[in-house]
């Protein structure tokens, strides 16, 4: 009779080991999931992160210039590395009732870190662009004139991937 009931107890014993070992696999598959999550999000936060600090927008120069230099736009890079192969498209309109007529891109090979202003030139389209701070010419950006505006910049981060920023939203180019 001992016998038989030591051997009730040992084989309760292990089938709570069994219980235990399957509710712990279960457990270590969750917590697993929830790092490979952890490390997904984070991974690309980090490819994100030189691409997310480069941005452009519309800008309307105060000194006395004409109406056509006095349109230009204003590029930032507040990553510690430049870029490449920018392109920015912008459209133009001289009233929020105007029609927005496409302005031709301005095209970049190499855009170091920092805030540069350029303006509209009559005849080559661009001038070429200024460091803001070195600059010293007085800017004001156009933001209630919504046919006035950067449409799409693109460019080629640091690590050689392309990607494009359009209506604020930032996304990887596959293959461009």
């Amino acid at each position: 009779m001992m016998t038989e009931i030591a051997d009730w107890i040992s084989a309760l014993a292990a089938l709570g080991a069994l219980v235990a070992a399957v509710w712990a696999a279960k457990v270590s598959k969750r917590l697993y999931q929830i790092e490979a999550d952890r490390d997904l999000v984070a991974s690309e936060r980090d490819e994100k992160e030189q691409a997310s600090a480069i941005a452009a927008w519309c800008i309307s120069f105060t000194d006395d210039s004409d109406a056509e230099t006095k349109r230009g736009l204003q590029i930032h890079n507040s990553s510690d590395a430049p870029v490449f192969d920018i392109s920015v498209r912008s459209t133009y309109a001289s009233s929020k009732n105007g029609a927005a007529e496409a302005v031709r891109a301005l095209e970049l090979s190499i855009l170091p870190p920092g805030d540069y202003t350029v303006r509209r030139h009559p005849v080559y389209q661009w001038d070429f662009p200024e460091e803001r701070s070195v600059e010293g010419r007085s800017v004001r950006p156009v933001m209630n004139n919504p046919k006035w505006a950067v449409e799409e910049i693109r460019f080629t981060d640091a690590h050689g991937m392309r990607w494009s920023r359009a209506g604020g939203a930032l996304r990887k180019l596959i293959d461009s």
